[in-house]
């Protein structure tokens, strides 16, 4: 997975994610930029376990700087 970040606003730009139901995480990305969030929207969202959907929580920890 990879996402687009503008770090002004903290908007998804676009993202590429390349696995099983892909699909799904896509969705709620563009659900997400078409509703204008932030992407720690996604990063600190509760997501039904056990789901994709929870990958995206390790995807958006990772833009926080260290």
């Amino acid at each position: 997975m990879k996402a687009l970040v503008d770090p002004d606003s903290e908007q998804i730009l676009g993202a590429a994610i390349l696995s099983a139901d892909a699909g799904e995480l896509m969705s709620m990305i563009e659900i997400a930029m078409m509703g204008k969030l932030s992407y720690r929207a996604l990063e600190d969202g509760i997501f039904a376990h056990p789901t994709f959907a929870e990958s995206l929580n390790i995807l958006f920890a990772s833009l926080e700087s260290k």
